[in-house]
């Protein structure tokens, strides 16, 4: 488990407060309005910003421990609205780094099942600057699938998706995010929620709000409501 106790986020005159929280395994979908807060809620969960004293933990060995603290980031991963691929690898290339925990040359036959899974056995060996936005960010999203964090954060993961491809993503995503036991977060503006989901999280107007019911949320909500009626 990954906790955030109360705390107060500000960046220049922004401010996100955010209650105390615990991220489980299972599938954790956070919604909210453009700008409300969203990416700067995954990065304080992730370790990427620096809190006082104990304010983000990691559950380790039967212990709470400070986020901050490397060996409570081992497992823990944000993919953020970038692709961030290599130039000089290809498709087989990525994946095997991450398979491997370094070396892109290595042999595993798991490789062949994610590049199947994300659609990219036909272009195996490509490079990046010779894939398609869709196909870099199918390889962005396989690469950290095959890294196999305990915890994997993901801002946006079908940005410039269309949604009939992005559906199909998600569907992927959870169904080996399942499979590996990974805890997936997730930052998303598309309006679909799994059916197993483990909470969905509002960020709206500094504030955020966690519940294991969308029903709870959009009750208070204006905004949420009208995101779930898209559903």
């Amino acid at each position: 488990m990954i906790r955030i106790k109360e705390c107060s986020v500000a960046h220049g005159a922004f401010r996100l407060d955010i209650p105390s929280i615990t991220f489980t395994k299972g599938h954790t979908v956070i919604i909210g309005p453009s700008g409300s807060g969203k990416s700067t809620l995954l990065a304080v969960a992730a370790g990427l910003r620096s809190m006082p004293g104990d304010t983000v933990q990691r559950f380790v060995n039967g212990r709470w421990v400070r986020i901050e603290n490397s060996y409570a980031q081992k497992g823990v991963l944000l993919m953020g609205q970038e692709n961030a691929l290599w130039n000089h690898l290809n498709v087989r290339q990525h994946l095997l780094f991450a398979l491997s925990k370094g070396n892109p040359y290595a042999m595993d036959p798991r490789v062949e099942r994610f590049l199947k899974s994300f659609s990219l056995s036909h272009r195996a060996d490509v490079r990046p600057p010779f894939l398609s936005w869709g196909e870099r960010r199918r390889l962005a999203l396989a690469r950290a699938l095959a890294a196999s964090p305990e915890y994997l954060f993901l801002d946006e993961p079908f940005a410039n998706v269309d949604m009939v491809q992005a559906v199909t993503l998600n569907e992927t995503l959870i169904s080996m995010a399942d499979e590996n036991g990974i805890a997936l977060i997730q930052v998303t503006h598309y309006p679909f929620v799994p059916k197993n989901y483990a909470k969905i999280v509002l960020v709206e107007n500094g504030r955020v709000i966690s519940s294991e019911n969308i029903e709870t949320i959009t009750k208070i909500s204006p905004w949420a409501k009208q995101w779930m009626e898209m559903i």
